[in-house]
């Protein structure tokens, strides 16, 4: 996981874009992105659980440390970059250090908390950028578990 200052400049093919006012929302976004996908990229089994975990990881984690209760929005992104897709989250919410984060330990039995280190851990490639309010995360469609 890396940690910028600045968003990393995309210019893959958009599949689609979201946003997120409401926690009521945030369910219909997620299968509307994860249908965005399963469009254009032949899943299997694992990428399909892949690809709804780590939507599902990020977005949840936006809605729920972001800034849905401060009535900002959530931007949900994803975009086609053969032979994976890009997943972009974005909130308007106080964002954190990413110093901070990094060195947090996660409690295997806490309640939550391990969300980054599961995208961490699936993502060919994870950046949080714009001082924590944006996470941008790179996977591979048919690639080896990095998990394990």
């Amino acid at each position: 996981m890396d940690f910028i200052d600045r968003s990393p400049e995309l210019t893959d093919p958009m599949l689609g874009r979201w946003e997120i006012t409401s926690p009521t929302e945030r369910p219909q976004v997620i299968e509307a992105a994860f249908a965005a996908l399963e469009g254009v990229f032949p899943f299997g089994d694992r990428d399909r659980f892949v690809a709804r975990l780590c939507i599902d990881e990020a977005v949840t984690n936006a809605c729920e440390h972001g800034c849905l209760e401060t009535a900002g929005a959530v931007i949900v992104t994803v975009y086609a970059d053969p032979p994976g897709w890009v997943l972009r989250v974005r909130d308007q919410g106080p964002g954190y250090a990413g110093g901070d984060l990094a060195e947090r330990e996660t409690d295997p039995y806490a309640e939550g908390g391990r969300g980054l280190p599961i995208l961490d851990g699936y993502a060919e490639q994870m950046v949080v950028a714009e001082g924590g309010r944006e996470l941008t995360v790179w996977l591979q469609v048919g690639s080896e578990d990095r998990t394990r």
